[in-house]
């Protein structure tokens, strides 16, 4: 599948593929501000990362990661970056090369953070909203866990507790702060 450059382009392949996507063509509400939870936001334009595996083995953001993402924000004037999957713990990753967030490496996210805010500035004079997905690979893993077993989970995947997962989530609470 190409880039298409057009709604046109766009629609013509949904059509050909036999999918409903409904498209807007008049998109200048989304360059508007916002307010989300008393923070401004300088338009509705949201960037939302893919994983591309490249932190290091403690899932420190590496000068890749960094490129990548400056890269990104350059491109286009987002007024919010969702980051990739940062993940919770080591064995929640699905992949050792997977962004993980920790003590030990939160003065590489904030360095990346602030390069992020500072090359969006730098081209647009405002810096994107940003926000870090903390998520759990869950079948897919390192150590492979599920909330619930059904017909898709992996099999052999640990069935994490209520208490597991309420651990998860306040190991979280050290990091919510980074910048």
């Amino acid at each position: 599948m190409a880039t298409k450059r057009d709604l046109t382009e766009l629609r013509a392949e949904a059509q050909e593929i036999g999918v409903f996507l409904p498209l807007e063509e008049q998109t200048d509400a989304l360059m508007q501000p916002a307010s989300l939870h008393g923070r401004t936001v300088e338009n509705r334009s949201a960037l939302l990362m893919q994983p591309c595996y490249d932190a290091d083995e403690n899932g420190a953001p590496t000068a890749e990661t960094v490129r990548r993402y400056c890269d990104a924000v350059t491109a286009h004037a987002y007024g919010m970056l969702w980051t990739e999957p940062v993940a919770m713990t080591p064995d929640a990753r699905a992949d050792v090369h997977q962004l993980m967030l920790t003590k030990e490496n939160q003065d590489a996210f904030s360095a990346m953070m602030r390069a992020i805010s500072e090359a969006a500035e730098r081209v647009h004079g405002f810096a994107p909203l940003q926000i870090a997905l903390f998520g759990h690979a869950g079948c897919f893993a390192l150590k492979p866990a599920v909330a619930e077993q059904n017909q898709l989970t992996t099999e052999g995947a640990a069935l994490l507790s209520d208490d597991d997962l309420t651990r998860l989530v306040v190991s979280c609470a050290d990091r919510k702060s980074v910048v």
